[in-house]
């Protein structure tokens, strides 16, 4: 592999993170997303990514992109700029992640306008609340009088919101505790549903389409072909 995987998509803001059962057409088992953002950072000799603040040991997982899978310590340099992961994996005991896959979905990061998820536990909050999740300063301000109101160090949570600078402020629009990995339910949704996904249906696709992809496509590819062929 010597150029960069292209991730196109005329819907930049599309993803509403219906993920749970997207990721389920791809891996065996349920997703567990512990992020969905851009690559900030790759370094190869440690094998390990940053993606919304967050430090991923990458050295086992693989990277799926379309019906192609990668190892993802070898291929994760060979994304386009801009392009959107999801980090697939658990949380354990004291929040350190463990990362079993990287997704590519078919769209790029639009700043301030694309939703974007982050997991993790709560290292400290300010008094003009500004949570901090890893390297992550994130704005829980917009979510006051909700879970938003009762966050604490120490906590494990899921944040859906935008970045309107890319490694800035992540502002929240949603928080919720930590699921527990073995449910099947996704965040906001029920059964096997994911974020406003429905049925079996994956992120932006139908029945048992891939992400944004239609029949046996890949993401933003047609019939048979892979990312972008």
């Amino acid at each position: 592999m010597s150029s960069r995987m292209p991730v196109r998509s005329s819907h930049p803001t599309f993803v509403a993170l219906s993920f749970v059962v997207a990721a389920a057409l791809t891996t065996p088992s349920l997703a567990a997303p512990l992020a969905i953002g851009t690559v900030e950072k790759f370094d190869s000799k440690t094998s390990t990514i940053v993606v919304l603040g967050q430090t991923y040991q990458i050295g086992s997982a693989k990277l799926v992109a379309g019906k192609k899978t990668y190892p993802a310590s070898k291929a994760i340099g060979l994304l386009s700029p801009g392009a959107l992961l999801w980090v697939d994996g658990e949380l354990r005991q004291g929040g350190k992640p463990k990362v079993d896959s990287l997704t590519v979905l078919p769209e790029t990061n639009t700043p301030g306008a694309t939703q974007l998820f982050v997991a993790g536990v709560v290292k400290s909050i300010d008094r003009s609340g500004k949570a901090r999740i890893g390297a992550l300063s994130v704005d829980i301000t917009p979510t006051l009088g909700s879970l938003g109101s009762s966050v604490h160090p120490g906590d494990a949570i899921e944040v859906l919101g935008i970045q309107p600078v890319p490694g800035g402020v992540f502002v929240a629009t949603a928080i919720a505790p930590a699921r527990d990995r073995d449910s099947t339910d996704g965040v906001g949704g029920t059964g096997l549903n994911g974020v406003g996904g429905t049925g079996l249906n994956g992120v932006g696709g139908t029945g048992l389409n891939g992400v944004g992809g239609t029949g046996l496509n890949g993401v933003g590819g047609t019939g048979l072909n892979g990312v972008g062929g």
